[in-house]
Formats: C-alpha cells, structure tokens, sequence
C-alpha cells in the first residue's frame, strides 16, 4: 500500500494499493531507472509480450505521477 505523505486530498483516491506487478515496478523505482529496465522486468517476471509490458508500465507511471508519488527525471 503507498499513501502519500503530503496529499492534494483524502480518500480512496491518494491511497494506492499495489498488486505484483505494481509492487515489481515500484520496487525498480527505489533508485532512477529508465523506462526500457522497468518493461524489460515486466517481461521476465511476468508472462506478458513487450507490448503489453509498456503499456502497462506507461499506465501505472502514469497513475503515480498524477498522484504526486513520481516523477520524471
């Protein structure tokens, strides 16, 4: 489960409850990584084609960044 410390509001909303492969890319986030590393350990934990991984991993990225838990660096 990821809560933001400094929140825009509360609810369901800030909160983010992480399945596997929420949990995997979260976890390749610990340290500044490229996209490419993220979808790549997608594709080996998981059976899932690139294609699929990206769009995923672009969805999830996307999720945190818009509740302030990520950013582009």
């Amino acid at each position: 489960i990821l809560m933001p410390v400094r929140s825009h509001g509360t609810g369901p909303d800030s909160i983010q409850i992480l399945n596997p492969t929420g949990s995997l890319i979260w976890k390749k986030l610990e340290s500044p990584t490229r996209l490419d590393a993220v979808v790549a350990a997608v594709v080996a934990e998981f059976e899932v084609g690139e294609a699929q991984a990206l769009a995923d991993v672009e969805a999830f990225l996307e999720t945190l960044a818009k509740a302030g838990l990520v950013r582009e660096a």
